[in-house]
């Protein structure tokens, strides 16, 4: 998610002449709508540093509030309905995909065309929220045993306020069983990182929400700084235990179909070029559909390793896409940016007298242009404390979502313990941020 050094470079891109900059321009003609200036207060565990590597967060102001289950007051909030979230359009899924030498029908697949998620019959469009913990060295969701609220209570909570999916972030001791969570998630029945990753997923399936799930890091005491699946940061994790997890993962999945509607490969694997990460991407994402190809592959970019362009963030980098296409089937790929704005780190471009009218074309650049060639893009984190510069930057890039007619997102985070960001609940794992979710509900299929 944060710059690399490299990446801070602010130069002029290489792009190809070809490359229509003003295409970016004309779709933010659809303007950027205001919301309220709140804030995010900032709940700080002391697992979170493990998650960010960054800062602790700075004592906020409270930011207006919605009432959470069980709160006086509390009443539907709007887009509850299921229907709103996933406008199930019929679709013709008669047809296979052929997923290496395999003829998988879509009708009971997880399947992309032209740019647009699919489900069977049905047309799907992610409106997702990243729930952290399981990737931490504790092994557990925050908020269950701060809030003393169960997973199906939370989750409850997440469906009415109009998502439907999920991105569960995954550390190898999350995924593999006997590493055992932190003594404080603990129940007696559930006591390791794999038995709250399934508690999890068996919960998610009992509400009806999808689940993205996310090998986040090689090593959960590392973290999300991380090169790439094989850092010697992570003491003896290498490409192979990489794909066993993968495999593991895909398999696992089988049980909770269609719930799970994919696997992201690996979290912003920042210090590989774009060459590099694409024949790994090629080689997980083939182990993944072999055992299961059913499901969606999701690919991040990279970060500034070989590239010469405007400042990237880690995962948002898929410029070398248009030299040096990811080679995985068509009907089940989907690229996956992260995209953060002035909160996580000041960018040259955020200084700029165009801000935010200059960001269409820089993110263009680094992935919308992908759109333009059929693919499907989901963003699969973005996000920020939402006050101030970064205010303006969330309101720009989700109108920028609008104006692409994306297929999906998935926002940083559900958890207020998120030190750069504070996240989409309060402090007290309830209350909601009013302005992060308004922001949000323009992402929603209009009525």
């Amino acid at each position: 998610m944060r710059p690399s050094v490299p990446s801070l470079r602010a130069g002029t891109s290489s792009w190809p002449a070809t490359w229509d900059a003003s295409r970016a321009a004309r779709r933010f003609a659809l303007g950027v709508v205001s919301c309220a200036l709140l804030a995010c207060g900032g709940l700080e565990p002391s697992d979170s540093a493990v998650r960010r590597g960054e800062r602790p967060a700075a004592p906020g102001a409270a930011g207006s509030a919605a009432p959470g289950p069980g709160d006086a007051g509390a009443s539907a909030l709007p887009f509850a309905d299921a229907a709103a979230i996933d406008p199930a359009r019929p679709v013709d899924a008669g047809q296979s995909d052929d997923i290496y030498g395999q003829a998988v029908p879509r009708a009971e697949s997880w399947w992309v065309e032209g740019g647009r998620l699919h489900r069977g019959d049905n047309e799907v469009r992610l409106h997702g929220v990243n729930w952290f913990g399981l990737e931490t060295q504790s092994l557990a969701l925050f908020g269950p045993s701060q809030a003393r609220r169960t997973v199906v209570d939370i989750l409850m909570q997440v469906k009415s306020l109009g998502f439907n999916a999920l991105r569960v972030p995954l550390a190898p001791e999350s995924i593999d069983p006997g590493h055992a969570s932190a003594s404080w998630a603990n129940s007696g029945a559930i006591d390791t990182g794999r038995e709250h990753f399934e508690a999890l997923a068996q919960a998610a399936a009992s509400v009806g929400i999808y689940m993205l799930w996310d090998v986040h890091t090689c090593a959960a005491r590392v973290g999300h700084v991380k090169r790439s699946p094989s850092d010697p940061a992570c003491g003896g994790y290498d490409d192979a235990a990489w794909i066993a997890d993968l495999q593991t993962l895909a398999e696992l999945a089988l049980q909770y179909a269609p719930f799970v509607l994919g696997i992201d490969l690996f979290n912003e694997p920042y210090g590989l070029t774009h060459d590099a990460w694409r024949a790994l991407a090629e080689q997980g994402g083939r182990a993944v559909l072999e055992k299961n190809p059913r499901l969606l592959v999701f690919v991040q970019g990279v970060g500034s390793e070989g590239y010469q362009g405007t400042g990237v963030f880690w995962g948002e980098n898929l410029t070398g896409v248009h030299a040096s296409p990811i080679d995985l089937p068509a009907a089940r790929l989907v690229y996956s940016p992260h995209v953060y704005g002035p909160a996580i780190f000041e960018q040259a471009y955020f200084g700029a007298p165009s801000f935010p009218q200059n960001m269409p074309s820089i993110w263009d650049e680094h992935f919308g242009y992908l759109w333009d060639a059929g693919h499907a893009i989901v963003p699969g984190e973005f996000g920020g404390r939402y006050t101030g510069s970064d205010q303006v930057w969330q309101d720009a890039f989700v109108e920028y979502l609008r104006a692409n007619d994306a297929p999906g997102y998935f926002y940083w985070c559900l958890n207020p313990n998120s030190g750069d960001t504070g996240g989409l609940l309060l402090d007290d794992w309830r209350s909601v941020n009013m302005g992060k979710l308004e922001l949000l509900q323009r992402l929603l299929p209009m009525p």
